[in-house]
């Protein structure tokens, strides 16, 4: 097999939409099984040239070698307060695309605008015209990047921002790889990620909620009701709203999260120019919310250099971020990749991330296959489990808490 459809049959697909951006044939289509949506070739009409394979993250990624760049970090607030409040935490990623933009250092970007459960979340593109308000805050499902990839590679001249996780990043790196491209034109603006969402998250909280009306907007996160770092927001069309606790998404995150992610080590987005998330530092927090920036490249260095009046700034100690982003918590996945070449001979991932210096070489083997000790534990447990959820699920004692929040119907919606 030759195409996408050997990535979606190993449960590895993290659903970027680089596969459709590179195909000639435009073969591939979107389709929703197991609770997301995941890319299936139309046999009929591929050729085999095996480009969607060739540029997929999923089922295998090579950490380049870097020449020594050393990173440069901060803590940031944006000083625009309607932008602040609307954010997911410091407003970093939207000020730096609308400052870019309007001074012209940058002619178009690539962000999610909306907020709608009804389909698969796609990147839109965004000139200095745009209003980005319905691009802000986090959405933690997959996130087909196939516009802004395709665009990227038929107009190689111009200058674009491209914003994604670290799957999402990878995916550009194997498209421009395969055109024999380098990103010059291209800022690379990465979001930290702690595991993406199946789209059934969705479900999941309508039936916890006991929601019965028409969601128009879905906030993962929402300062505005609670205050930073935010819970869960529903919005109804007749302008009513509910919300719900953050708990409830961090509590079955083992549960609804990609297969892929099962073995994913890049964090903190190391191959971006700048990499941003929440500051959970403990140093420089601010109660409406702050951000832990990375600096990573010489064209991170000048972007931000061209934005930062933008932002309240501290400088940050790198050590620090990657402490209080608990790191050490992807042995597990350096573990289940280990497995996996194990079982089947395919490394996931190759290498390791740069952030990864520090801690990696006192990792040991494992003794005992992780798969097997979930399975063992659902056994003795009674939990109705199949080889598909034994990707997803990390830590059999969650397993056990999550569990009991969770009756038949909800279980029903994971499959």
């Amino acid at each position: 097999m030759n195409n996408i459809n050997e990535t979606v049959k190993e449960n590895l697909c993290s659903g970027c939409g680089a596969c459709k951006a590179v195909c000639p044939m435009k073969c591939i289509q979107d389709i929703k099984v197991s609770g997301s949506y995941y890319p299936q070739v139309i046999m009929e009409k591929c050729v085999s040239c095996g480009k969607c394979l060739e540029v997929c993250p999923g089922i295998k990624y090579h950490y380049t070698e870097k020449k020594e760049e050393k990173v440069v970090c901060f803590t940031a607030q944006c000083r625009d307060k309607n932008m602040l409040l609307n954010a997911t935490s410091g407003g970093v990623v939207t000020t730096c695309i609308v400052q870019l933009l309007k001074t012209e250092i940058y002619q178009k970007a690539f962000v999610v605008l909306g907020y709608e459960t009804k389909g698969l979340y796609r990147t839109s593109e965004v000139t200095k015209e745009t209003s980005l308000e319905k691009s802000q805050k986090s959405r933690y499902v997959a996130v087909s990047q196939e516009k802004a990839i395709a665009y990227i590679l038929r107009h190689p001249e111009e200058k674009v921002i491209y914003v994604g996780t670290s799957c999402a990043v990878h995916g550009l790196q194997n498209a421009l790889r395969l055109q024999n491209r380098n990103r010059d034109n291209i800022l690379i603006i990465g979001l930290f990620c702690d595991r993406v969402l199946k789209y059934s998250f969705f479900d999941y909280i309508k039936k916890v909620g006991k929601v019965t009306k028409d969601i128009q907007n879905f906030y993962f996160r929402n300062k505005k009701t609670g205050g930073y770092p935010g819970n869960i927001c529903l919005e109804f069309s007749d302008g009513s709203y509910k919300q719900l606790p953050a708990k409830e998404r961090m509590l079955v995150k083992d549960y609804f999260q990609l297969p892929r992610c099962f073995y994913c080590l890049d964090k903190l987005n190391c191959e971006a120019d700048i990499s941003v998330g929440d500051n959970y530092t403990g140093k420089n927090r601010l109660s409406e919310g702050t951000s832990s920036v990375i600096v990573r490249t010489n064209k991170g260095r000048e972007n931000w250099k061209a934005v930062e009046n933008e932002f309240l700034c501290f400088q940050a100690e790198y050590k620090d971020i990657l402490n209080a982003q608990h790191l050490e918590k992807r042995k597990e996945q350096f573990i289940n990749n280990k497995i996996h070449y194990k079982k089947t001979g395919k490394r996931v991932e190759i290498g390791i991330p740069s952030d990864f210096d520090f801690l990696y070489k006192s990792w040991k083997e494992p003794e005992v296959c992780v798969f097997d000790k979930i399975k063992l534990f659902c056994r003795m447990k009674k939990i109705q489990f199949s080889e598909r959820n034994a990707y997803v699920v990390q830590w059999a004692g969650r397993l056990e808490y999550v569990g009991k929040r969770l009756n038949s119907a909800y279980l029903n919606i994971l499959n």
